[in-house]
């Protein structure tokens, strides 16, 4: 389903919700939009992601305190329509490696409860783009440690000449993703909703 996301931006121009993204993120990719996304070559323009003004981060909570992590490196893909510039694809590929949260330890200690080594890489796929409401909706499959789950988030898109910016946030529960909880030392415990925040713009 495509959206004429001009003409809708300024009605469904959203708040972001509570910080997460993974997301994962969360980055956004064409997939699954069916014959009219697989327009010939010539109907869709590819938007140039500018990583210096884009981010993606997550926000964990714990029993005690909180932190944070930024994806450095992810491989983001936005197509839109040439005719009325809607987005027709939205893609994200990313490896968790390139997690990081400004703490090495944590961060080697993060990839072996992932099992990086047989789950390397996290993904997100945009389906649909769907109006909710007063707000516009982003609805795709997340897929990390290997499972794939049905994800929906509200998002903001604007198409303003030739500048595309998409932004939003996402909740995950790790538990969802056959991922087990975490627990230190007895007292600290990791809360398995994570958030998903993401800022992404570029050029077509």
């Amino acid at each position: 389903m495509e959206l004429p996301i001009a003409q809708k931006v300024r009605r469904f121009s959203l708040s972001r919700t509570a910080a997460i993204s993974i997301l994962l993120a969360n980055a956004l990719v064409v997939g699954g939009m069916g014959p009219g996304a697989r327009a010939a070559e010539s109907s869709v323009l590819l938007v140039d992601i500018d990583l210096d003004a884009s981010r993606i981060g997550i926000a964990v909570r714990l029993s005690m305190g909180s932190f944070k992590g930024v994806l450095e490196k992810y491989d983001a893909r936005i197509q839109i329509s040439a005719g009325d510039k809607s987005i027709s694809t939205a893609e994200l590929d990313f490896d968790f490696a390139d997690l990081k949260t400004g703490n090495k330890r944590r961060d080697k200690d993060m990839l072996k409860w992932m099992d990086y080594e047989n789950h390397p890489k996290g993904s997100f796929r945009l389906e649909e783009l769907a109006v909710q409401g007063e707000q516009l909706e982003a609805r795709g499959t997340v897929t990390i440690h290997g499972v794939s789950k049905p994800i929906a988030f509200p998002v903001t898109i604007a198409v303003e000449g030739e500048q595309v910016t998409a932004e939003g946030s996402a909740q995950l529960n790790f538990l969802d993703f056959d991922l087990k909880p975490i627990r230190k030392m007895l007292f600290i415990t990791v809360k398995p909703e994570m958030i998903i925040d993401f800022h992404l713009e570029g050029r077509y």
